[in-house]
Parts: C-alpha cells; structure tokens; sequence
C-alpha cells in the first residue's frame, strides 16, 4: 500500500493507493491548498480514476478542496460537452484536467430542519442536484446572517454544496453506495466493509455524535431561513450540464462565495478536553484500512476517546486495549484538543503522519512530546517497544504561508529532531519535498 501525503496547508488531504490499484483519496485540503497545489500533482498521482473520495467531515480545510475537485470536474465536463457538439470556441479550463471520480462518502444533512428530524441510521445524504449561484447573492449575506458561528456557517455551505455537486445525474457520483445511501456510521457488531483488495473497518462517527452535530445544524437553518430558501431556489434553477455556455459559466461562483467566510479557532489548551472540540470534529467519518495485515488509521479530526471507542466496537483492540499499526495519521493535525497521553500509549504506529502548517501552533508541541514520551520513555507499549518509528510532516516551515506559522514548524521540528538525536537511531523524520510525500508500506 502506498499513502500520498500532499501538502495541504492547514488541512488533510492523503491517497491511499493499494497494491491492485484502487484509489482512496482522503480529503481535499482548503480550497486553496487544492488550486495552488494539490490540483497541479493528483492526475499523475492517481494515474487514472479515483475509485472514491472520502470527506472525513465539513471543516472547510478538508471538505473543500473536495468541493474544488468536483468544480474542476465540471467545468472540463462542459469543455468536453462543448468541444463535441461543435463549439470550439468554448474556453478550455485553466486548471488541470482531474481524476474522474467513481464513488464518494459523505455524512450530509438537507437543508430543512424537518427532513433532518429521523434517526440518523435512517438519514439519507442530502437530495442531488446540480446548483447555479451568484457570488453577488451568497458571500457578504452568509456572514452577516450567522456572526456567532461563521465556522459552523461555513460547514453547512460547503456540505450543502456538496452534497448537491455529487448529483449521480451530472457526475454519475455513488454517494455511499456501499451503505445504502445513508448516514456512515459505526456499526453496531464488528464488521468490515469490502473495498477492492481493501478492508476498511468505521470507528467513528458515532450516533451521538452525529446527533449533537445535527442540532447545531437545525439550529443554523432555523435562524437562517432567508438564506437558506435563497441557496434552494439557486439549486433548483439550474439544469443539466448540457445547458448553453453562458448559463453553466456561472456554476463555479458559489465555490468563491462561500469561501469568504472567515473560520472561528479553538484558543483554549487543555490537552484531550472533549468539551472544546467542535460538533463537526466530533463527527469526524474514521476508518482503519487493511490490506494483507497493513494497517491504517485515518482519524480526520476526532477525539481519541472517540477513536478508542471505535476500536473497541470493531474488536480492533488486543485484551489490554491496545492496537498498533503501521499508519496513525494524528488525528486534527496534531491539536491538543483531540490526544492524550493514554491514547498514545494505547494506540502506537511505526509511521505517525502530522497534516498541518503551524496554523493554530499545529501540530501541538505538547503533543509531539506527549507521543515522543510514549515511544522513547520507560513503560511504552509492549507493542511497540524498541520497534523504530517516523514522524512525517506535510509542511515544510518554508511552505507555511507566514512566519508565525513558520516559527511554530521550526520549533515542532527542533524538538523532534533532539529527540531524533538521542534516540539512538529508532526516530526518523520525514518532511513534505515538492509539495508531497510518498510513504510505502
């Protein structure tokens, strides 16, 4: 199995790649990470089709450069469309041609409160539909309708548009097909869920934790019903990709607008406190991936309460509840909200991937030595006692954007080289190089 660890920015956005080929692609990053970056190495990275994308949650720096690829999609199905029926006029798309993508999971809601009152074993992704919006409409009207939770605002925009983009009619997208269309969950026995060659076991989200997000959801279509009319008239105006050229122009404008929300950050220091982590981390879709006894453990952002009790439903964990795997990616970037020492005496990998570029002081130093003391103190896990192990880091200081990001890379990366130093040649380092890394398993 090979993972693709891009350089996503403050975000995730990884490829898992299985010995026969099938093609998992992990989130998507910012929409920025996705245009400046991302977009420019995944045809060659995928070489071929994405047989699915997985969002791990609505957060904007993993959901939407997943936005952005469906964008891209589209706008090279209309080129194509125009080009065949003769009008070779029609611009060619300034971005780089994507993967075709087969299948997608997504945790979504509508956008009515009433159709979002089921249980959610029951709740159906939300309705797909192309949709058409104006920039002029969306953008200053969104912020100002929601001032105490732009973030939360943000999240319910892109899922929405998402959920709308994946419209099985304009990109023969399966949304969660392999759930029967409805809300992934953890299971309730320990089950596998066969993907090619791969088997991926749900830890995460719970049916609590989908539920809290849902209120916070209702809650924002309640008070925002202006809004949310105005965004179902747009999706309902627009019509298939065979429209005329002037008319499917518009379609990537809604992808600026709701960009323009600027995203709310946790400040508080309190390392594993449940309580300051935000409904849609603790929703956070999560799955460990098997393929001939490799392991991987994608996390998105949740809490290790949480992922430990995914383990725990799945049978994963040993009579001790340990588990160790050859790929932790850690889960929200290394933030000290979502980790603690029990977990990483708990869980232990021999590859530790850390998505981040020092936004919010990510990955959390704390943290760092919070794993680095599980591994190289007395006590560690009998599983992984004396077994070396990386730290793999998809930001460079010279890539974070601005120097307090920067600053914060060079002291995570100073702390964990000394480490390196005295640990007597079991911790290596790896840093992102021309915007990836490629770890093989």
């Amino acid at each position: 199995m090979k993972i693709t660890i891009f350089q996503s920015e403050e975000g995730d956005c990884l490829l898992l790649t299985s010995h026969a080929g099938i093609k998992i692609l992990v989130d998507g990053g910012p929409p920025s990470a996705f245009k400046n970056n991302i977009a420019q190495l995944l045809p060659a990275a995928t070489a071929g089709a994405l047989d699915l994308v997985c969002v791990s949650h609505i957060d904007s720096d993993h959901i939407g450069g997943v936005l952005q690829l469906l964008e891209d999609l589209v706008a090279w199905r209309q080129y194509d469309y125009q080009k065949n029926t003769g009008n070779t006029g029609f611009p060619q798309p300034a971005c780089p041609r994507p993967p075709e993508i087969n299948a997608i999971w997504h945790n979504g809601f509508k956008d009515m409160v009433g159709d979002n009152s089921a249980e959610i074993q029951s709740q159906l992704v939300a309705n797909l539909m192309v949709l058409n919006a104006d920039v002029g409409v969306v953008g200053d009207e969104l912020s100002a309708a929601a001032p105490g939770v732009s973030r939360l605002a943000t999240s319910i925009r892109e899922s929405l548009v998402l959920s709308n983009r994946a419209g099985m009619q304009q990109l023969g997208l399966r949304v969660n097909a392999e759930f029967n269309g409805q809300t992934i969950l953890t299971p309730s026995a320990p089950a596998a869920v066969p993907f090619g060659d791969l088997q991926v076991y749900i830890i995460g989200p719970s049916n609590g934790s989908l539920t809290k997000l849902r209120k916070d959801w209702n809650k924002w279509l309640q008070e925002n019903q202006q809004v949310v009319e105005k965004i179902r008239r747009e999706m309902q105006a627009e019509g298939p990709l065979n429209q005329s050229a002037e008319d499917n122009l518009a379609m990537g404008a809604m992808a600026e607008a709701f960009r323009l929300t600027a995203q709310l950050r946790l400040t508080a220091a309190e390392l594993g406190n449940r309580k300051l982590v935000t409904p849609p981390n603790l929703a956070s879709l999560m799955f460990l991936v098997n393929e001939n006894k490799k392991t991987i453990l994608m996390t998105g952002d949740g809490h290790y309460l949480d992922i430990l009790d995914g383990l725990k439903k799945q049978k994963l964990l040993d009579a001790q509840g340990r588990l160790h795997v050859d790929v932790l990616k850690v889960q929200h970037h290394g933030s000290e909200h979502n980790i603690h020492a029990d977990f990483c005496r708990a869980v232990t990998a021999d590859h530790y991937v850390f998505c981040g570029n020092g936004s919010n002081k990510n990955p959390d130093l704390a943290v760092l030595q919070t794993i680095l003391d599980s591994r190289l103190k007395p006590g560690e896990s009998i599983l992984a006692s004396g077994r070396p192990f990386k730290f793999w880091f998809s930001c460079r200081p010279s890539q974070a954007g601005d120097p307090e990001k920067a600053d914060h890379l060079k002291q995570a990366l100073t702390l964990v080289k000394n480490a390196a130093a005295a640990s007597g040649g079991r911790l290596k380092i790896k840093l992102s190089s021309s915007g990836k890394l490629t770890l093989r398993l």
